[in-house]
């Protein structure tokens, strides 16, 4: 069977990548049955994002580049693919384990996300008992608390930290 000119490549448009991760890209020139499958690679920015000939995306900073994908038959036919660089993804967060304080009492909760070039964006999740306000905590009753740090990124890394024995001032 005589192989086809290509028409089109087919890829996603836009794709985000961490750093740290690689990334894989899969490019089908149609018609797909009866045309060369092969293509070269390009970066508009190789100090943001490399490639090799086999189309895996090597990130080296955040940013955006394009990657051009060209069908070796015809270098007429190609697809340009925004790759956008994000943080690396979390690994840690370190934090205070304990805290102890009295009803009333607040403490500026100090955190660290490592590794340092990760997204530093946490929630926080509390208790009944104790509140969390603009990197505050404020206990509110007697007891033992769990406050739950949670990185924003797509790591899904968790550190918890105890309030415990949070007492009524006695005169």
């Amino acid at each position: 069977m005589k192989e086809l000119e290509p028409y089109e490549i087919e890829c996603d448009s836009q794709i985000s990548v961490n750093l740290g991760k690689n990334y894989k890209l899969e490019p089908i020139v149609k018609p797909h049955m009866f045309t060369s499958q092969e293509v070269s690679y390009s970066s508009s920015n190789k100090q943001i994002v490399k490639v090799d000939e086999n189309g895996n995306l090597i990130p080296q900073s955040i940013g955006t580049a394009n990657i051009t994908i060209t069908a070796k038959s015809n270098s007429e036919i190609s697809k340009v693919v925004t790759v956008t660089v994000l943080p690396k993804l979390a690994e840690k967060i370190e934090a205070i384990n304990e805290i102890e304080l009295k009803i009333g009492d607040t403490y500026e909760l100090e955190y660290k996300v490592l590794p340092a070039i990760s997204s530093q964006e946490i929630e926080v999740f509390c208790e009944d008992g104790i509140s969390y306000n603009n990197g505050i905590l404020t206990a509110h009753a007697a007891g033992t608390y769990k406050v739950t740090l949670k990185t924003k990124d797509e790591s899904n890394v968790k550190k918890y930290s105890l309030m415990k024995r949070a007492w009524q001032n006695r005169k």
